[in-house]
């Protein structure tokens, strides 16, 4: 793995780390039947870190763990 740092200031960005928490409630009883997170960090002011693109990646990848019940958020890079 190759990690490229920035040389001066001016090319540092915040880390935004942000968490997608899905939750299934059954109607008739009122209670979470299934719960699922993820959770990522993106450089801001990046692509990536467009609202639309890290909805999407987060809610694809809360989705693809359903039915089966974890613990915690799932990580996406």
């Amino acid at each position: 793995m190759r990690v490229t740092l920035p040389s001066t200031k001016s090319q540092l960005r915040a880390l935004v780390m942000t968490e997608l928490t899905i939750e299934l409630v059954s109607r008739a009883e009122g209670r979470v039947v299934w719960r699922g997170s993820a959770l990522t960090a993106q450089a801001d002011g990046t692509p990536d870190d467009a609202p639309g693109a890290v909805a999407a990646k987060l809610a694809g990848a809360v989705m693809r763990g359903f039915p089966e019940v974890r613990e915690g958020a799932v990580s996406v890079p």
